[in-house]
């Protein structure tokens, strides 16, 4: 397999499993064996599993969202892809522990949020990212409403 597909491959097959069972219970052998590579190639790549799944969101989500003309347009777009692959997220957004993605999320959310309104105090960007990622958070859990009619709620209770 030449590189790109590799790499593909191992995100295409970790999201796939992500959708099936826990963070916790999936392990690089397991995902070596559905990729039908060794393990080497698997760290050839990615660090380990905290790297691979921060690598597919960043790459599928976080880069356009940066793109994004406001604040709000970019928590739409990572709120779409939250509920396009909901099984996988509620996944990774209960696991908590040393580099899990809810520590990475909640730092890519305070500084996607200090990017779009530099004038606001470290506290303030501070309390409305953890306030807007705990909303999220609990979005993931429940059953997903319309993404604009969270945005909507959000906005509306949030001055910024």
């Amino acid at each position: 397999m030449k590189n790109n597909k590799i790499k593909e491959t191992i995100c295409s097959s970790f999201t796939h499993m992500l959708n099936e069972k826990a963070f916790e219970k999936i392990t690089i052998c397991a995902l070596c064996d559905a990729c039908q590579i060794n393990r080497k190639s698997f760290y050839y790549y990615f660090k380990d599993k905290y790297d691979l799944c921060n690598y597919i969101f960043k790459n599928s989500t976080l880069e356009k969202a940066r793109e994004k003309e406001n604040f709000w347009e970019a928590l739409k777009l990572c709120l779409n892809e939250f509920c396009a692959k909901k099984s996988a997220y509620k996944n990774l957004f209960n696991y908590y522990g040393q580099n899990s993605f809810c520590e990475f999320f909640r730092e890519e959310l305070w500084l996607l949020l200090n990017a779009f309104y530099p004038d606001k105090s470290l506290f303030t960007v501070t309390f409305y990212s953890d306030a807007i990622f705990c909303a999220i958070k609990r979005f993931i859990n429940e059953e997903c409403p319309i993404c604009d009619q969270l945005i909507a709620d959000i906005k509306q209770n949030v001055r910024l």
